[in-house]
């Protein structure tokens, strides 16, 4: 074999135009600058999705605290079945005291203040409950006859003091007819209404709440978690989806629970509202992610 012909194999072998030298390295930059790039969009995915769907369930758990008004229909129903029961052992009493208090005599004065008294709490009752959470204005027709039921029997009560022998006898057997057969069972059902609202709304308003507190957490947790994790990625201390978000999420639990111990009615359209801010905040994630996932495809 000729010098010539064993020399070719090695040279072959070991030249490489600068094209090719140059390729290569380019292909190498390339991968190594879309290694990192990878893992962060995967993220930027995952922070979107949860952001999301954190937002959308917070604005829901709102819109459940408010729509269904737990807390003031357990705290409404409550104090009507308190001041129901007042009223039902003072009217109890009326008759006995009645029969013992002649018109002018010792004690009347306490006697007509109780009458007056148990009064004002019968239209207490009726008012509270005619503007009232939902469902409470249901027992208006009842209180109303209540009320009406009432003023027959104290003036049958009056009557009674007034007059002497059967005559008071006979008035004083009218107003326990009333009593027993009228104000009492009414009274009865009422107080037994009211304490079971009172139950079922405890119940839902500790869901409620429960769900509100946990969603608002979780919500929070996302968006400062996920706002720190970017900024260390893309050296951008804030993101302006993401505190869009935060503080349409944080206006959105800062009402609704505000509206817990609150006597007043919930304005109107208020669940909604709430709902749309809930939306409004997942919207703004998505923007604001979306935008670096652009960047960094």
């Amino acid at each position: 074999m000729s010098p010539a012909t064993s020399a070719t194999p090695s040279s072959a072998t070991s030249s490489a135009t600068p094209v090719e030298v140059a390729g290569g390295a380019g292909a190498a930059a390339g991968t190594s600058a879309q290694t990192p790039r990878r893992p962060l969009a995967r993220g930027l995915r995952s922070l979107t999705a949860a952001g999301v769907l954190a937002c959308s369930l917070n604005g829901l758990a709102a819109y459940g605290v408010v729509s269904t008004d737990a807390a003031r229909v357990q705290s409404v129903a409550t104090a009507q079945a308190t001041e129901l029961g007042e009223v039902t052992t003072a009217i109890d009493s009326l008759g006995a005291t009645a029969r013992s208090t002649p018109v002018g005599g010792p004690g009347e004065e306490a006697y007509l203040t109780t009458v007056s008294t148990t009064s004002s709490r019968l239209a207490s009752v009726t008012a509270r409950a005619a503007t009232g959470p939902a469902g409470l204005a249901d027992d208006t027709e009842q209180l109303t006859a209540l009320s009406a039921d009432y003023t027959r029997y104290v003036a049958l009560l009056e009557s009674g003091r007034a007059a002497n022998g059967t005559v008071a006898a006979e008035r004083y057997r009218q107003g326990e007819t009333i009593r027993t057969t009228r104000l009492d069972p009414t009274l009865a059902q009422l107080r037994a209404q009211n304490t079971d609202r009172s139950s079922e709304a405890r119940t839902l308003a500790w869901v409620t709440m429960g769900g509100l507190g946990l969603t608002s957490l979780i919500t929070l947790i996302t968006l400062l978690g996920g706002s720190r994790w970017l900024a260390s990625r893309t050296k951008r201390v804030v993101n302006p989806g993401l505190f869009g978000a935060l503080v349409t999420s944080g206006a959105v639990s800062g009402y609704a629970f505000s509206q817990l111990g609150s006597a007043t009615v919930v304005t109107p359209g208020a669940g909604p509202l709430l709902l749309v801010g809930g939306f409004a905040a997942a919207g703004l994630v998505w923007l604001g992610l979306d935008q670096r996932l652009k960047e960094y495809r």
